[in-house]
């Protein structure tokens, strides 16, 4: 991708039209040692949207080394003790010129004038050093706002270059400086495909146990006497018995396991034992665990049927 780089120079303080603004609750100061901190926070925070990149991953030691430069002076704006802007002005000794180094302020101050009036403040600060000119650039990575400001304030463009920039740059200055509002949508958007992973399993579980549970697979009744009947499990407990039927006298008799849910039918039964009894019952295929019940033939009626 191409990008356009612009410079732009005022060569007589008469030149300048000053914007200043009324803003009482803005502190700006020339920060006289800045320690590293506060300097790569202000680069990073106000360059993370426009792909500032030269002194991103500069070291405390690389950022003390540029700042005791007696020709770098560093004035920091401040709304309610956060960062509002800044601007650092740097002394070029070989043709006696100002170059406003770097220049910004942070998003929260965008459409606020803030930043004709800070600007303004750049310039005045640096025509009190007495250079000959004061210079800046720009190019088409900044923000849109950034060469109409400088030339309304009577800046005047005096070379372009361009160059081209690597799509590859970008990709690594998107990934480092991500965009508040957009990185808050990624994590939104991460949680809801996490909690549909973790709540689809579960949701499909309960349905299913609640389809076994409410289909019936067949139908019927069993009569006997009720051998053995109790209520068990070690976390869910329910009623599990065994019915002894006896078809014809002198033959085996056979067992019928089952399982009561119902604290009612199962009382009914326990008033019924020694008695012959008819259960009715519903067998349900497939519930899974035995929290439900350790058989699949649930008895839901109970009737005395002889002595």
């Amino acid at each position: 991708m191409q990008v356009t780089r612009t410079y732009l120079q005022l060569t007589d303080p008469a030149q300048f039209v000053a914007a200043f603004g009324d803003f009482p609750e803005i502190t700006l100061a020339h920060v006289p040692i800045p320690p590293p901190k506060l300097y790569r926070h202000c680069y990073r925070t106000v360059g993370e949207g426009f792909h500032w990149l030269d002194r991103w991953d500069w070291t405390d030691d690389q950022i003390t080394e540029h700042l005791v430069d007696p020709n770098v002076l560093l004035f920091v704006a401040t709304r309610d003790g956060n960062l509002a802007g800044f601007y650092e002005l740097r002394r070029v000794p070989e043709d006696d010129s100002v170059e406003i180094a770097y220049f910004g302020i942070v998003a929260a101050e965008f459409g606020r004038g803030f930043g004709k009036h800070l600007l303004s403040c750049a310039v005045r600060d640096a025509w009190a050093l007495n250079p000959k000119r004061v210079w800046l650039h720009t190019c088409t990575l900044d923000h849109r706002n950034a060469l109409p400001n400088y030339v309304a304030r009577g800046f005047a463009p005096y070379k372009t270059e361009t160059y081209e920039v690597k799509r590859s740059w970008f990709k690594r200055s998107w990934f480092r400086f991500p965009r508040v509002n957009f990185s808050f949508q990624l994590t939104r958007k991460r949680k809801l495909i996490i909690a549909g992973v973790l709540l689809t399993p579960i949701l499909a579980f309960a349905l299913y146990t609640w389809s076994t549970l409410n289909w019936s697979y067949s139908d019927g009744d069993r009569a006997g006497y009720v051998q053995k009947f109790s209520k068990r499990g070690w976390l869910c407990k329910t009623w599990e018995g065994e019915l002894t039927m006896v078809s014809m006298p002198g033959t085996m008799s056979e067992k019928f396991a089952f399982t009561v849910r119902d604290d009612a039918v199962a009382e009914r039964i326990n008033s019924t034992l020694g008695k012959r009894v008819a259960l009715s019952y519903q067998q349900h295929k497939g519930v899974p665990t035995t929290c439900f019940g350790e058989t699949e033939y649930y008895v839901v009626a109970v009737r005395v049927v002889g002595q």
